[in-house]
């Protein structure tokens, strides 16, 4: 089951568990109460209110450890941020990046800064350099497709801090970018 519907059923299971509290207990001095724990923010209700809410957070914390480890290696579920474009290219440190990868297909999206929407498919290699196919549609509404070869570096920190060489098709503009994972 996706980590999605894992937190669906346990969301239903909440509510199933409140309403069947609420049938039982709904009398005016439980009302009551319960209008006062909802009129608070979380920090001001008691810490036995809070245990309650507690046991639920960690319900939920168990199904988000529960999930499977992401591959060393792999570009699945990395974030990046554009940090260098070495000439008038459409990316800017606005520009946000969401990789998934499957087996040796890598695809991604990308939009902000110059960039209005973006995608891309690639293949992996095994030093996890990439062998890209772009393309995007800027703020001004213009269309680019391209290429693109992209060479990895793991930081001190353990992030990724990706080298893009790139060229649009069509005798288009060509150039490099940096981007770096987000924390």
């Amino acid at each position: 089951m996706s980590l999605r519907e894992s937190l669906a059923a346990l969301e239903h299971e909440q509510w199933a568990h409140w309403t069947r509290h609420f049938l039982e207990h709904a009398g005016p001095e439980t009302l009551a109460r319960w209008h006062r724990q909802c009129a608070m923010p979380y920090g001001a209700l008691s810490e036995a209110e809070k245990r309650s809410d507690r046991e639920w957070a960690d319900r939920v914390l168990a199904l988000i450890e529960a999930r499977p480890p992401r591959e060393p290696g792999s570009y699945d579920g990395r974030r990046f941020a554009g940090v260098v474009n070495y000439d008038d290219g459409d990316l800017d440190r606005n520009t946000r990046f969401l990789y998934r990868q499957k087996g040796d297909v890598v695809w991604l999206t990308y939009e902000g800064g110059g960039i209005a929407c973006g995608t891309g498919v690639a293949r992996v290699d095994a030093a996890g350099a990439l062998d890209m196919r772009f393309q995007h549609v800027n703020t001004r509404g213009e269309f680019t497709t391209g290429s693109c070869r992209t060479r990895r570096e793991v930081l001190p920190d353990g992030r990724w801090r990706l080298y893009e060489c790139w060229r649009c098709e069509g005798g288009g503009p060509a150039g490099e970018s940096v981007v770096e994972e987000l924390e």
